[in-house]
């Protein structure tokens, strides 16, 4: 009689930001990792400076926070990331 032993591989972090932001999060929110904060917010300033373009942006944004692979075009889509920087005053609110 042989026995079978079944190996999983360990979620990468890669693995684990997929699965937030798919069943974590709302639809229209990133799922930022605290660990690309200075990253992050590094990117965000050169943004704010005129050093780098919403698209590149949302580009950097993805890139750091493992969600390259999940969404189109290895982007966060604009419409999340301009809801992102009005939600959080980096854009001025809309006016009703």
């Amino acid at each position: 009689m042989s026995i079978r032993i079944q190996s999983y591989a360990k979620p990468t972090v890669r693995d684990k930001q997929h699965f937030r932001q798919q069943y974590k999060f709302p639809a229209d929110r990133i799922a930022f990792r605290k660990e690309a904060y200075q990253d992050d917010m590094r990117v965000l300033k050169l943004w704010k400076k005129g050093e780098l373009t919403t698209e590149a942006l949302c580009v950097e944004i993805a890139w750091n926070n493992y969600l390259n692979e999940y969404f189109e075009n290895g982007a966060i889509p604009m419409d999340m990331m301009e809801k992102f920087l009005r939600d959080t005053g980096w854009l001025p609110k809309l006016k009703k």
